[in-house]
């Protein structure tokens, strides 16, 4: 009975790693051409905002779109 445990645990283990990675994939695959994409408001034009800003669209792969940088007087 404990070599089957053993054995089930490394399966299961390997089966959740493999899934994960493969799932990994297929998202920075689709977000790279667009899809599964989430809108981003930020707020402020501070330079971190920006700096954050141009970080999120330079990664694309995190799957963030950035929509708008919004001030007090509207939009920047």
């Amino acid at each position: 009975m404990p070599e089957f445990l053993g054995i089930f645990w490394l399966a299961s283990t390997a089966g959740a790693i493999l899934s994960r990675l493969a799932m990994r994939s297929l998202l920075k695959r689709l977000r790279l051409n667009g899809r599964n994409l989430r809108d981003m408001l930020i707020v402020g034009t501070n330079p971190r905002a920006i700096q954050f800003a141009e970080k999120m669209r330079q990664n694309p792969a995190l799957g963030y779109r950035v929509m708008v940088l919004w001030t007090r007087s509207g939009r920047g």
